[in-house]
């Protein structure tokens, strides 16, 4: 498993492991584009992080979630419980020992669809176990 899909599983796993994402379409699977609300992770940008004697990745976490507008009230719960799954992020993850995970940014905003958006973007670095 590369360390972008550890990762990734990791924040999805955490993710379900929430009450706020019960229910959400797009963490296990894809979905509709109008299926409300929805929520998707996406670990693809990495650099290496490597030392003498280790490999390793620094990953960007990236969480995009999306509600109707009559939801609106329930998005800032919901991406509050993304950073804080994404902060939480230690141990093993498939292969790869993190050594941090900080929040690099969040941001709501109002998507061209109408709906109301969030990301939630974290900074991952992990040496291979």
């Amino acid at each position: 498993m590369t360390a972008g899909e550890a990762v990734r599983a990791a924040v999805v796993a955490g993710m379900l492991a929430r009450a706020e994402f019960t229910g959400i379409d797009g963490l296990r699977r894809e979905t509709a584009a109008n299926a409300l609300p929805q929520a998707r992770v996406e670990a693809g940008v990495s650099g290496d992080w490597s030392t003498k004697d280790a490999v390793g990745r620094e990953v960007r976490a990236v969480a995009t979630i999306r509600v109707a507008r009559g939801q609106a009230m329930r998005l800032p719960m919901m991406v509050a419980a993304a950073e804080n799954v994404g902060t939480a992020l230690s141990g093993d993850l498939g292969g790869w020992q993190v050594g941090s995970a900080v929040l690099v940014r969040s941001r709501s905003f109002d998507a061209p669809d109408g709906t109301k958006a969030a990301t939630v973007e974290h900074r991952v670095r992990v040496l291979a176990a």
